[in-house]
Order: structure tokens, then sequence, then C-alpha cells
């Protein structure tokens, strides 16, 4: 997850592997909390790719 610190800024709080079928490209990927500049962000990273997709924010 220290990639996607470097990528993004902010700072990792919680993740979680995902193995299902909720996004046809991406089957395994990891929910991502992480904060920054006092904002709760929720991203999702490919975990074959790293790559970063779906993000939003929560807070």
């Amino acid at each position: 997850m220290s990639i996607v610190e470097k990528k993004t800024g902010g700072r990792v709080m919680e993740v979680e592997f995902k193995n299902d079928r909720d996004y046809n490209d991406h089957t395994s990927y990891y929910e991502v909390e992480m904060l920054k500049n006092d904002h709760i962000f929720e991203l999702n990273v490919d975990a074959n790719t790293g790559e970063i997709f779906n993000n939003k924010v929560k807070k």
C-alpha cells in the first residue's frame, strides 16, 4: 500500500482484499480507505496491475 500512498500523497487507514465480480476488468482488487487533506477517500486498487480505479470521497 506504500505505492498508493506515494501515488496519492495520502495515508492508508484500512485495506480489504476483494475477489469478486463487482468489476469486470478488476476481479481481484484491494479496497483502500485513506486520509488526505482531512478527507477520507475510498479507492479500489487492482491486485494485479496496481491501477487505482473507482475512487470516491467518503467524508
